[in-house]
Formats: structure tokens, sequence, C-alpha cells
């Protein structure tokens, strides 16, 4: 636990509704509607959905997709 919250020190998830990782990449769903990119434990990209919360998301690095569910029962592939 001490080394997670090292690792995201830098990162604001404050309000984190769920977490991926596959390994290199790792995105975080957050209350805002916003998903959070993250590779090798720097910040990449936030992308902002302009729906109800996320609620639940996955990545994939083989496929090169994220996937993330809102809310408002919307399902979202980057």
């Amino acid at each position: 636990l001490e080394f997670r919250r090292v690792l995201f020190r830098s990162i604001d998830i404050t309000n984190a509704s769920c977490l991926s990782n596959d390994g290199i990449w790792t995105i975080i769903g957050c209350d805002d509607s916003i998903i959070k990119v993250i590779r090798n434990f720097q910040s990449i990209s936030t992308i902002r959905l302009y729906r109800e919360s996320v609620i639940s998301c996955a990545v994939n690095q083989k496929f090169n997709l994220i996937a993330c569910g809102t809310g408002d029962g919307i399902l979202v592939l980057c």
C-alpha cells in the first residue's frame, strides 16, 4: 500500500472510481467523467468523456484499447 501511495503521488487520484492496469498502461476512471492515462508511472493524457461518472474501465495493450463504462449506461471505447 505504501508503494502505491508513492507511485501515484504526483497524479491526483482523489476522485478515482476505478483503475485498470495491464503491466505498462494504467487507466484511472474518475467521478468527474475523466480518464487518466498513465504509462510506466508517468501521466500521458487525460480524456474527458462528457458523460456521467466513469464506473468501470479496462485497458488492453495487445489490442491498443481502453474501454470505460459510465453511470448513464454508455460504453466508451478509445
